[in-house]
């Protein structure tokens, strides 16, 4: 994400430098829309990446009759097999994918958790590897690098 976050910096940075000095900034109305409109694009990508980083998907969860169910359930995971308990920002928790009505999936769908803050996603993400000494055999043959 970091590399991705630089560049943004960088230009925004030379917008603002070349707004401030004139240089692409005319009196037409046009170019100061232009302007202001690319500045505007590059402020929300930055807070997009931002918000992206409180963001952790879990894969191969089993599913729950609900958002909220699904939460409580990677709560009482964290509780029972890693040394944090995340705050979780249940209302944009959510299930990633399509629905598949036709057939039954071979797997269940990629959870979406958001944490209050990306320390949190970063501290979780830490201690995941923690899941393979888990005594629940389910939780230590689903987790990254065992497949």
């Amino acid at each position: 994400m970091s590399d991705k976050i630089c560049p943004l910096q960088d230009e925004l940075s030379e917008v603002k430098a070349q707004i401030y000095s004139g240089t692409t900034v005319h009196r037409h109305s046009d170019s100061t829309h232009h302007s202001s409109s690319l500045l505007c694009s590059v402020h929300a990508e930055l807070a997009d990446i931002q918000r992206w980083k409180c963001n952790v998907v879990v894969s191969d969860m089993p599913v729950n009759a609900s958002a909220d169910d699904d939460c409580s359930y990677f709560t009482k995971l964290c509780e029972e097999n890693l040394s944090v308990k995340p705050i979780i920002a249940r209302e944009h928790c959510r299930r990633l994918g399509k629905i598949s009505g036709d057939k039954p999936r071979d797997k269940p769908r990629p959870f979406l958790i958001v944490l209050q803050n990306e320390q949190a996603a970063a501290t979780l993400l830490s201690v995941t590897k923690d899941l393979r000494k888990s005594d629940d055999e389910y939780v230590k043959q689903n987790q990254p690098g065992s497949y």
